[in-house]
């Protein structure tokens, strides 16, 4: 079967939209990716897929002339992603949000293909819901705030990659890691070292810096305070270092809080403060709802970050944070894929 997937931009979209393209495409159907030009989506591309880039732009938070700019535009890519429609012929489509998913969500209302959405956040994203009432089914990777009964809604978790792990080791001093997501944070680089330089205890610190960052980083470090320092722009296998790690400090995407709380971690979230809606908070809310984790906000000072930090190592916090998830993060794909390949 043929089917259309959007997703595009930033590592929370596209990495629970490549989670399923892999299991849909091992199942012997042919998947379209919609993606954007600026995204991470080439980096990614499984074998075999079709990527369509389009120059999609968001709305949201924009000046008045680049909402103008951006209207034209998604009329523009509603008349490219049509042509693909009439070409390809896809039987169902599947959205991961962001704004490269609204012109894909609309041309398969108008030619009548179902849709089905993925929401990875706790707030539903300006494409989702536009495209809600039009949607088969929206499933969601994390509980929305807003408690809506209905059964347009399904929660699945976000679509995680499955790994094998090798059993935590342990140490006498408390264990890091750190991690901006897919595209870094420079909050985190430029606050988080000078901290952690202040903090009353020997640590062991794993920071993911983001590209082309990592050298700035570790000079930032006072080296010889750490039992262990290790910074890099990516890592080959984060989940690998999550699960080393006693705790996270993150960011408070859907996608990190999902692969933290799957691995049984607790996280400091310091959340975005200009994300839209507000979703970053309201993940990192989520997270310290269900006791895995407390926020730090932007804010607030370095000395009280220095406090915060100081009080979780010293009274390790941490250990009652690493508990079983209440999604099972890593079924998601496997659910989303069965309800449109085998309900519907």
């Amino acid at each position: 079967m043929k089917i259309f997937v959007s997703a595009g931009g930033t590592g929370g979209h596209v990495f629970p939209a490549l989670e399923f393209i892999k299991l849909a495409m091992a199942n012997g159907h042919t998947v379209y990716w919609f993606g954007t030009k600026r995204g991470i989506e080439r980096n990614n591309l499984p074998a075999n897929c079709h990527l369509f880039e389009i120059n999609a732009v968001g709305y949201r938070g924009k000046r008045f002339l680049q909402k103008i700019f951006s209207i034209f535009r998604l009329v523009q890519t509603i008349f490219e992603v049509a042509i693909k429609f009439i070409k390809y012929k896809p039987k169902k489509v599947l959205c991961f949000g962001g704004y490269v998913s609204l012109p894909v969500g609309l041309v398969a209302v108008l030619f009548r293909v179902p849709i089905y959405l993925h929401e990875q956040n706790t707030v539903l994203g300006t494409a989702n819901k536009i495209l809600l009432k039009f949607a088969k089914k929206c499933f969601l990777g994390l509980p929305l705030i807003d408690t809506q009964k209905s059964d347009h809604f399904e929660l699945t978790g976000n679509p995680i990659r499955k790994i094998l792990l090798e059993p935590d080791q342990e140490y006498d001093t408390a264990s890091i890691y750190i991690t901006g997501g897919s595209q870094g944070a420079n909050y985190l680089n430029d606050v988080i070292p000078k901290a952690l330089n202040k903090v009353n205890h020997r640590i062991r610190v794993v920071h993911q810096a983001g590209k082309g960052s990592s050298e700035l980083v570790i000079n930032t470090y006072l080296k010889n305070k750490f039992d262990l320092l290790v910074v890099k722009d990516f890592f080959d296998d984060p989940f690998v270092e999550i699960q080393k790690a006693d705790f996270v400090i993150s960011r408070s995407g859907a996608l990190s809080v999902s692969e933290i709380t799957s691995l049984n971690k607790g996280g400091l979230y310091i959340p975005l403060h200009n994300s839209i809606d507000d979703h970053q908070m309201h993940n990192a809310k989520y997270a310290v709802g269900v006791g895995m984790g407390e926020i730090f906000s932007e804010s607030e000072s370095l000395d009280d970050l220095i406090d915060k930090l100081n009080e979780i190592i010293e009274q390790r916090s941490y250990l009652s944070w690493q508990k079983n998830s209440d999604i099972d993060h890593s079924q998601a794909a496997e659910k989303i894929y069965n309800h449109i390949f085998n309900y519907d």
